[in-house]
């Protein structure tokens, strides 16, 4: 059986071929639509229902008639290609309360271009995090078989849920935003040549913690939101490994340990970026603001101390004298 992709990128005119060659019908996941115009309000029903539930896909393109024997080339029919094509899909959904944010709308980036020179529109539609949403004074949820009408106790229950998951993305904003302050601080500092408060920065970042947005959480968020959640996570592991590499300069001396020094300074001018450039991808796709974390710089001096312990040696001895 056909895997329906989750990314709508990696939809194609081949994986359309293969999923009607297969007979696959219409599901939880998935429906499919030979044209924008038909029948407009089932479509919304089913943005709808996929947005209160666990997501789907919408094909537009297709004649998913069963009882028409069609040749392949007649059943995937595509759609006139029009600049307001995508437009006028939205345009069907605008009566739907609260209205869905754009980012749970996700089309495929370019539509898929047919032999005869019409298009194949994917849309994409995630769990909403306004849900639950009502189409003509009705909640509706997506089952194996179609578009069905949630019951009070589900209403209320997706509401507690919609309530929780907010409260979520509100700890990973602040989070996230922590991150941000801890990389620039720490990219800050290795400019200066700091490599031990670098280090010691980079060491406060609450490693468990992120683990357990970006991996337990992930779920709750777009796709690409989740592929720049395991980004970020994926360059805190490697900062936190060469972050302890930094303890092993204690033991050595010489050479030897500037060169350790200058390989650690080296990852880190490489990482430090790739982490600031995944946590404002992150703010874009979860199309929020990162929670900043205030910077006082009221304990720097403290920190200048530990970053030169022999100079404040040197002035305890001198005090002594």
């Amino acid at each position: 059986m056909i895997e329906i992709p989750d990314d709508v990128e990696q939809w194609t005119y081949g994986k359309i071929v293969d999923l009607v060659n297969e007979g696959y019908d219409e599901n939880d996941i998935l429906e499919i639509k030979q044209d924008v115009n038909e029948d407009s309000d089932r479509f919304a029903r089913s943005v709808c229902a996929f947005a209160n539930t666990n997501g789907g896909t919408i094909i537009f393109g297709i004649d998913n008639n069963r009882k028409k024997p069609l040749h392949l080339n007649d059943r995937i029919c595509g759609l006139d290609d029009s600049d307001q094509l995508k437009r006028n899909i939205i345009d069907k959904i605008k009566h739907i309360q609260p209205s869905i944010p754009i980012k749970n709308l996700i089309f495929r980036k370019t539509n898929i271009k047919l032999p005869n020179k019409r298009v194949i529109v994917i849309l994409k539609v995630t769990p909403s995090s306004r849900k639950p949403h009502e189409w003509n004074h009705v909640f509706l949820k997506r089952l194996s078989d179609g578009n069905e009408p949630m019951d009070v106790t589900e209403v209320k229950q997706t509401i507690l849920e919609s309530q929780k998951n907010e409260r979520l993305l509100t700890l990973l904003r602040q989070e996230a935003g922590l991150l941000r302050y801890l990389f620039e601080k720490s990219k800050k500092l290795l400019e200066e040549d700091k490599i031990r408060l670098t280090t010691m920065f980079l060491n406060t970042i609450p490693v468990d913690t992120v683990k357990y947005f970006m991996l337990n959480q992930s779920f709750l968020y777009p796709v690409q939101s989740t592929q720049s959640l395991m980004r970020i996570l994926e360059v805190v592991e490697k900062m936190e490994s060469i972050s302890k590499k930094h303890s092993t300069t204690n033991i050595l001396n010489g050479d030897l340990k500037k060169s350790l020094e200058n390989h650690i300074a080296l990852g880190l001018q490489i990482l430090i970026p790739q982490g600031l450039k995944h946590l404002s991808e992150l703010e874009n796709h979860l199309d929020v603001k990162l929670i900043p974390t205030i910077e006082t710089e009221e304990y720097d001096p403290l920190f200048d101390k530990l970053e030169n312990p022999n100079d404040n040696l040197n002035d305890q001895t001198s005090n002594k004298s």
